[in-house]
């Protein structure tokens, strides 16, 4: 976030310059964004009759959503994991009681400076064209378990299905059953599993700069009033998400119902963008 505001701060401190050494820079509006790029503050002032210039912050905030997620393979891990323990170890070694399901969160993650110009076709005409950047953070949703460490058993339980299937303790299996699948989020047979701590990180990240094209209405620059609203409509570019657990980028996805989501959001390469701006004039 620190380098956001520093993208920030440095277009304000370039429109402030410009504002002292320039007659066109002779007004400046201050605006409050409520929209899909989250809740924002931003300041604006003319290039010239035809051209505004915008710079602000719009964060997310921190929007949660929990569901009980199925971990996958208990009923396979339950029936056969202790007989090839006791084949291995003669009855001195127990399988991990692992639950069904756990409780997940995924939260919103989204900070973005924007840089933008508003284009008009004529001095008074209210209908524009806004082009520009949002830099913001690389991480759009976070995705973990509700409750820290609630899948130690879980993880205990994957090294132990590690063993299953090494090829080496084969003599020990269960007569039919050649592998066995990991606890985990049943996308790509449980490619969200839980680490040595028992938690499960995951996290979809998006590319840092995200060019920006839409069309609005309203000044967004106050000459004659002290008090206006715009509505901004448009997307941001910011390529193919991609989505990561434990710092490794998730290339296959599944046809789960999680896998399906997580899939078409990967297709997602531009995001919608609708923006109410309440503006006021500073001078």
């Amino acid at each position: 976030m620190k380098y956001i505001f520093t993208f920030v701060f440095a277009c304000l401190s370039a429109l402030s310059l410009s504002a002292q050494k320039q007659d066109c820079f002779n007004h400046m509006t201050v605006g409050l964004n409520v929209g899909s790029t989250g809740i924002g503050v931003d300041l604006a002032t003319p290039i010239c009759d035809y051209v505004d210039v915008r710079a602000g912050v719009t964060v997310v905030p921190g929007i949660y959503y929990k569901k009980d997620i199925n971990l996958g393979s208990s009923a396979n891990y339950n029936t056969n994991m202790q007989p090839f323990l006791d084949n291995k170890y003669g009855g001195s070694v127990k399988k991990y009681d692992v639950p069904e399901q756990v409780d997940m969160k995924g939260q919103s993650a989204m900070v973005n400076g924007s840089f933008l110009f508003d284009i008009y076709p004529s001095p008074t005409c209210k209908f524009r064209a806004t082009v520009g950047l949002f830099v913001g953070s690389s991480h759009v949703v976070d995705i973990n378990n509700s409750q820290a460490g609630s899948l130690i058993n879980a993880y205990n339980a994957n090294q132990q299905i590690a063993l299953y299937n090494d090829p080496a303790n084969a003599k020990y299996r269960v007569s039919g059953v050649d592998q066995m699948k990991y606890f985990g989020i049943n996308i790509n047979d449980g490619f969200l599993t839980p680490d040595e701590n028992g938690n499960i990180d995951g996290y979809i990240k998006t590319n840092v700069v995200r060019p920006y094209v839409g069309v609005g209405y309203g000044r967004s620059v106050l000459k004659d009033k002290k008090i206006d609203f715009n509505v901004d409509a448009g997307v941001l570019l910011w390529g193919s998400p991609k989505v990561y657990s434990h710092g490794k980028e998730i290339k296959a996805i599944d046809n789960s119902q999680s896998g399906k989501m997580l899939s078409a959001i990967t297709k997602l390469k531009a995001y919608p963008v609708i923006t109410v701006r309440l503006c006021g004039n500073i001078f």
